[in-house]
């Protein structure tokens, strides 16, 4: 059974999780890109079916990325 607490856990995790995937999509990613990192963060790209503990991990691979692409950008080229 999942707690009142969990359900809010799980629900940050997956708005965070979304605003992730549009921020990377909106800097360039394709989706098969992104959907590639989620896979390899949770074994599996279906995101939305993963415990929280799993996207946990998704999530923070997600905001790793996303940090990494914001410092790329901001290198001169």
């Amino acid at each position: 059974m999942v707690t009142v607490k969990g359900k809010d856990l799980m629900r940050d995790y997956v708005l965070k999780t979304e605003s992730l995937v549009r921020e990377l999509l909106l800097m360039g990613y394709y989706r098969f890109q992104v959907l590639d990192m989620i896979k390899e963060a949770a074994g599996t790209s279906d995101w939305r079916s993963l415990s929280d503990g799993k996207l946990s991990e998704v999530t923070v691979n997600l905001e790793k990325m996303v940090e990494f692409a914001r410092k790329c950008r901001q290198i001169p080229g």
